[in-house]
């Protein structure tokens, strides 16, 4: 059981607040991305680096993931938590992400995750639960807005989208060395092993599959598929639980210029995720942060919004007051290899295996546009080349006990006798 040791005047204040408020909502947004093999076989890839020098610098890290999980199945992309009370509070929020961890934050928590205050040799739980304490203050607020750090344009531009929602009232909070962190939101990431509860798959290079693995109908989806600055992108029907037949989906060839269709798109994501919850402005900065990302990165991928449900089982969420209303919407990011870039990508790396990094060879793997999931292109390769292993392995060994049986019952010849 976690205590919380907030002074006792600050308790007696909140609850004095609680009593009087009304209508205190909470909305978060946040994505998980996953990528998958053709199979639709999970891959574990590394965050490049580029993501986080993306991050302003006053944004926290935990120093501690990059030794115990460099890779992982699942990346937890800017989550972000807006509060609408209807009068300045105090109050508390913790999150914790089922087998994993928190990796990213601002501001910086009140209880940090357990292994950066752990010392040398003692044990350390990664999954430990990451609090905030604050104080919610007016949007305009001349004061808090003062204290919002700038977000330097280049590295700030991504994580800047999220503070464009005009409602939104000030998160403020002190740092342990005694300054004040304020933004918007409260902004955290995560990388955990757990699979997203939708398996696609890519039995050609024209089509994929689609089964829902939840217990709840997915309603909303797009399939899109980018490649040299050349976009398709179409909505799904909604996908039931767990089909017996679950029909193939083709896969149109990118026809139009990817900046057209990033627009489309756009329009038709924010109207799903305001039919979700989110408001107009959460939706538009939601979609804002992540339309490079999402609607201009070369592959085939999947865009989900995910059940609220399983968000909270493998995200669980504590808020102190407790809120009139909260609502979560993610979307998961599914990212699928089709076969012939899978195969090419170990054709490649067999022949950078005994001729290194050639001009031609690079020149190669760049045509084939994996971009940051490049290393699970790797994971993909090796898996396929373990599997042509363990075939050829498994066939000589029966073939071998065949020749053994065969000899076995041969009768011996005349000059053995």
């Amino acid at each position: 059981m976690r205590t919380s040791f907030l002074p006792l005047v600050a308790v007696l204040a909140t609850t004095a607040v609680v009593l009087s408020a009304e209508n205190y909502h909470v909305h978060e947004w946040g994505t998980m991305t996953q990528v998958a093999g053709s199979d639709g076989a999970p891959l574990k890839w590394h965050q490049p680096s580029s993501d986080l020098s993306g991050l302003p610098g006053f944004v926290g890290l935990n120093l501690f993931q990059a030794k115990n999980l460099g890779s992982a199945l699942v990346r937890m992309e800017t989550p972000v938590l807006y509060f609408y009370p209807q009068s300045p509070l105090k109050g508390t929020a913790s999150v914790t992400m089922e087998n994993g961890r928190i990796t990213e934050w601002y501001p910086f928590p009140a209880s940090p995750p357990t292994s950066l205050t752990a010392k040398v040799g003692e044990p350390v739980n990664l999954s430990a639960p990451v609090e905030w304490r604050f104080e919610l203050l007016p949007p305009d607020d001349k004061t808090a807005l003062g204290q919002i750090p700038p977000a330097p344009r280049g590295r700030g531009d991504h994580y800047a989208h999220a503070r464009e929602v005009p409602d939104a009232w000030i998160v403020r909070s002190t740092h342990p060395t005694g300054s004040t962190q304020a933004d918007k939101f409260i902004f955290y990431r995560g990388a955990a092993d757990l699979n997203i509860p939708l398996l696609v798959t890519a039995p050609s290079d024209t089509e994929l599959r689609l089964i829902n693995t939840y217990s709840e109908p997915i309603t909303r989806a797009f399939l899109l598929r980018v490649e040299n600055n050349r976009a398709s992108w179409r909505k799904l029907e909604t996908l039931p639980v767990a089909p017996k037949d679950s029909p193939t989906l083709a896969i149109e060839p990118p026809a139009t210029s990817v900046n057209e269709a990033a627009t489309s798109l756009a329009e038709a994501v924010k109207q799903e995720l305001t039919s979700a919850g989110l408001t107009p402005a959460e939706a538009a900065a939601m979609v804002a942060t992540w339309k490079e990302a999402w609607f201009k990165e070369p592959g085939t991928r999947v865009l989900a919004l995910l059940p609220e449900s399983w968000v909270n089982a493998v995200l669980p969420l504590k808020l102190s007051p407790t809120p009139t209303k909260v609502k979560r919407v993610f979307v998961a990011r599914m990212e699928v290899f089709p076969p012939s870039q899978e195969k090419a990508v170990a054709a490649l790396l067999d022949q950078a295996v005994t001729e290194r990094a050639t001009p031609a060879l690079a020149a190669a793997f760049q045509k084939l546009q994996m971009g940051r999931f490049g290393s699970a292109g790797l994971e993909r390769a090796a898996a396929m080349k373990r599997l042509a292993l363990q075939t050829a392995f498994y066939e000589l060994q029966a073939s071998a006990q065949k020749l053994q049986a065969s000899a076995d019952d041969t009768p011996p010849s005349a000059s053995s006798r």
